[in-house]
């Protein structure tokens, strides 16, 4: 949960808090944004921005590389950093935020902990937590906050949440090395691979890439090494591991989410690759056992 800050106060559009003065800027997509990129496209911004996805996949050009942002991750782009967003994702925002220091007296150094937080030049996710990337995601979009102020509230504390409790890594980025021809189809292969339900089919990939089969898996090898069969259910199967254990949701919901339209199936290929069934990996997770135990699926 993030965390509280009692003594916070809200200024027009700004918080006030201990030795910090924070403030936010939201940008819903609009059905405008473009599928291709230029290097005139390319910008930067003087404040740290978070790119936070629902769903779908993000495709994201930076001057340290590109990177794609899977469903239900925040990704932290420093300020100088050049950037455009590329095409994919289907629920996403993203939010600017600037943080100044104050004189004050208080107990907790909050701008110390933003400049942590946001200071550098690598991008990094902050968070994978599908349930506070749903919060943030639906508390920011939700239009119904009247103010400015208190989504600033809002992402300050939750900041400070992620901060204090280390959630954060680096983004490895793919090399710069990929633009061009290559990195283009890397870019949208990795936004298929993104979309779990859809579980395209190789034909289906190579039609969306315009090129032929034989081609993709050339690619995919070349890129990933192996083939591609294999590397889609893998991204499948890391998925519902993510959710299974920071979610509530059935095994059977999740087996749908990531692409398993048959339950007995979705477990056979879950336990051949974790050793264990989806529902023993939980109860596993929740008893703090490590230890796979395998079972059948019922």
């Amino acid at each position: 949960m993030p965390i509280d800050l009692p003594n916070a106060r809200i200024q027009n559009d700004t918080v006030h808090a201990e030795n910090v003065v924070f403030s936010v800027s939201v940008s819903v997509p609009s059905e405008e944004v473009s599928d291709h990129w230029t290097a005139e496209t390319m910008h930067t911004h003087p404040y740290p921005e978070l790119f936070i996805c629902q769903s779908g996949g993000i495709g994201i050009l930076t001057s340290q590389g590109s990177y794609v942002l899977n469903p239900m991750q925040m990704l932290m782009i420093p300020p100088g950093v050049s950037h455009v967003k590329l095409a994919g994702g289907s629920h996403w925002l993203s939010v600017g935020y600037t943080y100044t220091k104050r004189n004050t007296d208080g107990t907790h150094n909050y701008y110390r902990s933003l400049e942590r937080l946001s200071g550098g030049t690598s991008m990094r996710i902050l968070s994978d937590d599908p349930g506070l990337c749903g919060r943030v995601y639906a508390y920011m979009r939700d239009e119904q906050q009247e103010t400015a102020g208190l989504k600033a509230l809002f992402m300050l504390e939750t900041l400070l949440h992620i901060q204090a409790n280390s959630h954060t890594e680096p983004a490895n980025c793919l090399p710069l090395k990929n633009v061009g021809y290559d990195f283009d189809r890397l870019i949208q292969l990795e936004l298929i691979l993104a979309d779990y339900a859809a579980n395209t089919s190789l034909s289906e990939a190579a039609s969306k890439l315009s090129i032929s089969e034989r081609q993709l898996s050339r690619f995919v090898y070349a890129n990933y090494g192996t083939s591609y069969h294999a590397l889609i259910l893998q991204r499948r199967l890391e998925m519902a591991h993510k959710l299974l254990t920071q979610t509530s949701l059935t095994a059977e919901i999740i087996g749908q989410k990531v692409g398993f339209h048959n339950k007995t199936a979705f477990y056979s290929a879950f336990r051949k690759r974790y050793g264990t069934s989806p529902i023993k990996l939980r109860n596993n997770m929740a008893d703090g056992t490590d230890d796979p135990v395998i079972d059948e699926p019922k």
